[in-house]
């Protein structure tokens, strides 16, 4: 997941460090040997850099496969040429010079032994759908906005071993029935996320190559995939940074969560149970898994409905095993609907964070949009560009992102089933507008109403909120009538604030910096109000601010009329 938009990248640690770590979970605590499945995959690289000392495997030069062709859609396919004497045509024509591939040497490294691959360097461009019957290992170099696919109904890159995918770059299937690989012919993973951005709305094919090698491994970046099939009886799933994705896993054997976050909506059931390995990260399931899966956790957390009822769940250390039935869950599900979503685009391929808390999958893109109402059975993450209205907009949690605005004639926020603290949050250059806002949790903890450095929100009516933490971090934010927080707590750290009214029934108000304008006055009764920054324009001064059980405390920043 992305910067503000999406999951943040996470960094590479050296593989020395790994290795100390192996030996320790949360809080220097050693981990049994029950989570230490694919430990020490955290942090690896698996592309050779030029000082790489790794030594040819024995099996390093069938990393390049002797014949290969490309599936191209509407037309018969055609032989890919890769050496001195053969016919066909190249990549470097397919693409009109925008991507190039070689024959390179040492290109992937894997438990300390060096591959040949083939290599392909695009920059965005589409890159054409290569095949292979002879296995070998398809190496891909993403800049830019790149595709992948070619032959329609046909898998991208079939017969290869594996497939890395790399680069700072995204990479979208299209034009194809998903990706597929997984020979059996060479000990590496099926394939390999390391650094880009993957999506694959019609799913990932695989099979594990070898007894003691996952089918999916992530590295980094991101792998949003509609499904992961196993080929054979079952698949192993490896997620060792950044984020992974899907909708469901079809065949799962074991699934390890090593680090970053994974967003899974369903296992489905086979004769054969999954095994998970909780070893670090973030894992939440948003249906409940199959009756017999085993659950170790040794660090780290996973979130699943249920979890409490399972007698086949052990924890160990700190690690954290939730029922997002009885505590609630980070991942807010969207559910998207024809009726509300007719006439606009949504995107199920993408994740976004909150502060690293809360966790969106699929995007609603509005475009100068109208709708009657915006009604989802869970939350939504909306990017706005344009003018985009509607009568109603409500949810378990709304993010709003990009360069428009919305307005909405009724803002409404509740809590309920799994996700139990709500969340409303404003980012980018977007802009909310709405004539009443509210926002509560049936479980009664607290929500959060944030609006970013940028971003604007003004509310025309009363605003209402129970158990909730606001806060203004930047940006513009405009209450013209009554702003009412009955528990909770209120942070303005930038930005411009126009309040009419603050009523704050319990809880704690602090300003430390930003622009702050009052019409009438602020009440705080049971709670304290610290200023340590910023600038209050309120009538009265210090005068204004109505503290009858806490304290007003001013140490910094300045307050008059």
């Amino acid at each position: 997941m992305k910067g503000n938009s999406e999951m943040k990248k996470l960094s590479v640690v050296f593989l020395a460090v790994v290795i100390a770590m192996a030996l320790a979970g949360c809080g220097g605590e050693k981990l049994p040997e029950s989570c230490m499945l694919y430990y020490d995959y955290a942090g690896i690289s698996v592309v050779a850099d030029d000082s790489s000392d790794a030594e040819l495997a024995e099996k390093a030069y069938d990393g390049v496969p002797e014949t290969m062709g490309v599936h191209i859609s509407g037309k018969a396919d055609v032989d890919l040429i890769t050496g001195q004497f053969q016919e066909g045509t190249t990549i470097e024509e397919l693409t009109d010079g925008k991507a190039s591939s070689e024959n390179k040497a040492g290109a992937v490294v894997w438990n300390g032994e060096a591959y040949n691959a083939f290599k392909i360097t695009a920059d965005n461009c589409n890159i054409p759908n290569v095949f292979t019957g002879e296995g070998g290992i398809l190496l891909l170099d993403i800049k830019g906005d790149c595709t992948a696919g070619g032959g329609g109904d046909i898998p991208c890159f079939g017969g290869f071993d594996t497939v890395v995918i790399t680069g700072d770059g995204t990479l979208d299937f299209k034009d194809c029935s998903g990706l597929e690989a997984g020979a059996g012919n060479l000990p590496l993973p099926s394939v390999i996320v390391s650094g880009a951005d993957v999506r694959c709305a019609d799913g990932i094919s695989v099979k594990n190559n070898s007894e003691d090698v996952p089918a999916v491994l992530v590295l980094d970046g991101q792998l949003n995939s509609g499904s992961v099939y196993a080929i054979d009886d079952s698949a192993d799933v490896c997620v060792a940074g950044g984020s992974f994705t899907t909708e469901y896993i079809d065949g799962a054997g074991n699934l390890v969560f090593r680090d970053g976050v994974s967003v899974i909506d369903m296992i489905m059931e086979r004769e054969q149970a999954p095994a998970i390995t909780v070893s670090g990260g973030q894992a939440y399931f948003n249906e409940a898994l199959p009756k017999a899966t085993a659950v170790e956790a040794g660090a780290g957390s996973i979130t699943a409905p249920g979890l409490s009822g399972m007698d086949t769940v052990n924890t160990y250390n700190q690690a954290e095993a939730t029922d997002s039935e009885k505590s609630g869950t980070g991942y807010i599900y969207t559910d998207f609907n024809s009726e509300w979503t007719k006439g606009i685009t949504c995107d199920k391929l993408c994740t976004a964070d909150v502060d690293n808390e809360y966790f969106f999958k699929g995007c609603m893109k509005l475009n100068s949009s109208k709708a009657d109402k915006i009604e989802p059975w869970g939350g939504l993450w909306l990017n706005a560009k344009g003018k985009s209205s509607t009568n109603l907009l409500c949810g378990t949690g709304l993010l709003i992102t990009g360069n428009g605005s919305i307005d909405a004639d009724e803002l409404s926020l509740f809590g309920w089933g799994n996700v139990h603290k709500p969340v409303f949050a404003v980012r980018d250059d977007a802009a909310v507008s709405c004539g009443s806002f509210t926002m509560d949790s049936e479980a009664g903890e607290e929500g959060r109403f944030i609006i970013d450095e940028n971003a604007a929100f003004s509310c025309r009516g009363n605003l209402w909120m129970k158990n909730a933490a606001v806060m203004i971090r930047g940006g513009n934010a405009e209450f013209a009538a009554d702003f009412a927080v009955e528990t909770g707590r209120v942070e303005i750290s930038g930005g411009t604030v126009v309040l009419n009214t603050l009523y704050l029934a319990d809880g704690d108000l602090e300003i430390s910096g930003g622009k702050v304008i009052v019409a009438q006055n602020i009440d705080v009764p049971k709670g304290n109000v610290t200023v340590t920054g910023g600038e209050v324009i309120i009538p009265g001064g210090e005068d204004g601010f109505n503290v009858s059980e806490g304290k007003l405390t001013v140490k910094g920043g300045s307050i008059h009329e």
